[in-house]
């Protein structure tokens, strides 16, 4: 859940998704935790933007990076501010990225697992998927199974735009 969901949304929840899911996988905890159980007390800590980043982040530009995409007030979230989704991809944290290799997919994984922690590409292409079973196939007579919403023929940047989650994380 996110501060915004109370005065509707915009881009900035994006923005607010991709700060949770970063302070997630950079912390291994998230956010926003009560162990009472309660979830109003819960609700209540989102809607206050209440949290903070562990000590043992030391890194400066991770904390301003986390601290500035969750952000309750979305007129000062990273993101929603004048210079747009390129403030993201300017932040410090980033500066290691290519955008433009990354969009063409010229860029090298910053790590590659071994083949053995997955088993082989052939044994993954070998497996046999069952088909779905009848009772289910309602739930995915939508998805057209050849071509995702995202694939497009268009080179332009603005594809990076339309799917700054994805992109950015």
């Amino acid at each position: 859940m996110r501060c915004s969901v109370f005065k509707g949304h915009n881009i900035g929840v994006d923005y607010w998704a991709l700060g949770i899911i970063l302070y997630e996988a950079l912390t291994g905890e998230v956010p926003f935790y009560t162990d009472s159980g309660d979830p109003t007390i819960l609700f209540s800590m989102i809607a206050k933007c209440n949290f903070t980043i562990p000590e043992h982040i030391k890194n400066g530009g991770v904390r301003d990076l986390l601290s500035r995409l969750i952000e309750k007030n979305q007129r000062r979230r990273l993101g929603c501010l004048s210079g747009g989704i390129h403030d993201i991809r300017e932040h410090e944290f980033y500066s290691s990225v290519s955008w433009g290799a990354l969009k063409t997919m010229r860029t090298e994984a910053p790590w590659i697992p071994p083949e053995t922690h997955f088993g082989s590409k052939n044994e993954l292409n070998r497996r046999e998927y069952k088909e779905i079973p009848a009772q289910f196939e309602r739930y995915f007579q939508d998805f057209d199974q050849n071509k995702s919403k995202y694939d497009s023929d268009d080179d332009s940047d603005d594809d990076l735009l339309d799917c700054n989650v994805c992109v950015l994380f």
